[in-house]
């Protein structure tokens, strides 16, 4: 739960940041997300580089902190973040737990194109993880020492994305939202004594409350 909160805080500081572009509307909404397989390259001091050639990856969208997308938006642009969540299914000797869990999180800048019900956008912006690996039997620290950190975050890589949402009215101020959304991601995170390189392409379902004004 301490975690959760942390980026509740984190996602509220940034969308106050963000109120300038003159939202029109907050969608807050749940769903999950299917990963393709990817490579991930994990690299330790004084080790050999672990290699998986098509690591396998899922959401868990119910456990622990649970997956959610927020997003403020205007007429045309607006801002939206995933609390998307990463959890290691390929088995290797040399890892034993690999989780980005608290937070794959894309923070996207986001252009809308609409045209009646639908809206289509596209979205560019960074990624906040929050890792919590165990690599040869050495555990990440929260927070590790000698990194840059609020309580276990990094600024890790870059997003992008794509999507399409329909918008079904229910009274002038409250509608539902159902959107599909794919994203293509690449992130760099901390683990003790290194770090992996985590790439990562997803294929999203949001279903949500949207409030408008």
């Amino acid at each position: 739960m301490r975690h959760f909160a942390l980026t509740l805080a984190a996602i509220v500081v940034v969308l106050l940041a963000a109120w300038p572009v003159a939202a029109a509307s907050l969608t807050l909404a749940g769903g999950t997300a299917w990963n393709l397989p990817m490579p991930l390259t994990i690299v330790q001091k004084g080790e050999q580089d672990i290699r998986i050639a098509r690591a396998e990856w899922e959401t868990r969208p119910l456990y622990e902190a649970p997956y959610y997308a927020i997003r403020m938006a205007g007429q045309t642009w607006g801002l939206s973040v995933i609390h998307h969540k990463l959890y290691l299914l390929t088995s290797h000797p040399d890892v034993q737990s690999f989780w980005v869990s608290h937070g794959y999180n894309l923070i996207l800048g986001e252009r809308y194109w609409r045209a009646g019900r639908w809206m289509y956008s596209a979205g560019l912006g960074p990624v906040l993880t929050h890792p919590e690996t165990t690599v040869r039997g050495k555990t990440l620290a929260d927070p590790p020492h000698a990194e840059i950190s609020f309580e276990g975050y990094y600024l890790s890589g870059i997003a992008g994305s794509w999507a399409i949402a329909y918008v079904l009215p229910l009274t002038s101020w409250f509608q539902l939202v159902a959107e599909t959304k794919s994203t293509a991601a690449w992130a760099r995170v901390p683990i003790a004594d290194g770090y992996a390189d985590v790439p990562n392409v997803a294929l999203h379902v949001n279903i949500g409350a949207q409030f408008s004004w």
